[in-house]
């Protein structure tokens, strides 16, 4: 996963979030998007959006503690269960 990675100020702060939201095209992968911005080469600000049918509530929080976990300088635990597209069909 590539995201892409921005500079910008803390003017452009409000700016850069108003203009991150926009529709999905169901015909083109993924229905996510991610977006890195350094805000004056101080803060740091990820923008992330999915549509609803690949994120529910549990996976938002997964998400979300996963990012923490990596930021604060640990591993993922291995999940055990994976899912894998086969023939076009998720298995």
């Amino acid at each position: 996963l590539k995201i892409p990675t921005y500079n910008i100020t803390e003017s452009q702060i409000d700016e850069t979030i108003k203009n991150f939201s926009k529709p999905f095209n169901f015909e083109e992968a993924p229905l996510f998007r991610m977006k890195l911005y350094y805000i004056d080469n101080k803060k740091t600000l990820l923008l992330v959006e999915t549509h609803h049918i690949i994120m529910d509530g549990t996976a938002l929080n997964n998400i979300v503690i996963e990012f923490s976990r990596l930021y604060n300088g640990e591993n993922l635990k291995r999940i055990p269960i994976q899912y894998k597209k086969h023939n076009n069909i998720i298995s």
